[in-house]
């Protein structure tokens, strides 16, 4: 190799294994569940001791069929979850369940197409929040 000074000839691997180091430092996408978030004993407290004419009131307004959709699919519960507990932050939730900012959106119209919530009020995801405790006490 006359002339070879500092630079690989095209086609060879490098010894030094410099890629495989670099792919050690990737974050790996990891699957969330509603299990992983952290309890909120307050709100179930003032679900526990909510009168029974409360939460009938509260749930006559809603249509619990187009809830249940929502509460029995476990990636879209989860990702409502995650982002009314973090904050309600898009780019910091995207982050923290390593998905899209665009997916992370998506699905919080979707959510919104289902139930009628838009959960990136916080009105509305408390209103939410409380409709999903009720639906797991019932």
């Amino acid at each position: 190799m006359a002339g070879y000074i500092g630079r690989r000839p095209k086609g060879r691997p490098r010894k030094d294994g410099a890629i495989s180091k670099w792919v050690a430092y990737i974050p790996q996408p990891t699957e969330f569940s509603v299990n992983d978030l952290p309890k909120n004993p307050l709100l179930d407290e003032l679900v526990m001791v909510m009168p029974q004419i409360h939460y009938k009131r509260i749930l006559s307004d809603v249509d619990l069929v187009c809830f249940a959709k929502v509460f029995e699919d476990e990636q879209l519960i989860a990702t409502a979850l995650y982002y009314i507990f973090g904050g309600m932050k898009v780019a910091e939730t995207s982050k923290n369940i390593y998905m899209h900012r665009n997916t992370l959106m998506y699905r919080l119209d979707k959510i919104k197409a289902i139930t009628g919530l838009d959960i990136r009020n916080f009105n509305q995801a408390l209103t939410f929040l409380i409709i999903h405790r009720l639906y797991l006490k019932k």
